[in-house]
């Protein structure tokens, strides 16, 4: 099964407007060719409330997706230039369709001392 399995986030030693983000993506198969196409990994923030609310992306990073068992993607955010997220989305997407996505909580998976 196609998994985005971990996504972890540190601070980065040199530069404390930077944060550090290392996806792990699984899947347990046995295929012939690489699953490809994009890892879009989204920062998303909620604007306004009840029915009137909607999700606002703050940025947007693509990386390529090529996939035979395990890929490790890493990079780094630039907190500076962005208000803080609530949100974290990680999508895999071949073509125009999205295989998989899975969001993860800003607040949760925020390393301590940010």
């Amino acid at each position: 099964e196609l998994q985005i399995r971990d996504l972890q986030l540190r601070a980065d030693n040199d530069n404390p407007e930077h944060l550090r983000y290392r996806l792990a993506i699984t899947q347990g198969k046995n295929i012939s060719e690489p699953i490809t196409g994009e890892v879009i990994i989204t920062l998303q923030n909620t604007e306004g409330e009840g029915e009137q609310a909607k999700t606002i992306d703050l940025n947007t990073t693509e990386h390529p997706l090529n996939l035979r068992h395990v890929q490790i993607i890493e990079g780094i955010f630039n907190m500076a230039e962005l208000p803080e997220p609530e949100q974290i989305t990680v999508s895999l997407r071949q073509k125009d369709k999205v295989l998989v996505s899975r969001t993860f909580n800003w607040q949760t998976d925020m390393p301590a001392g940010q």
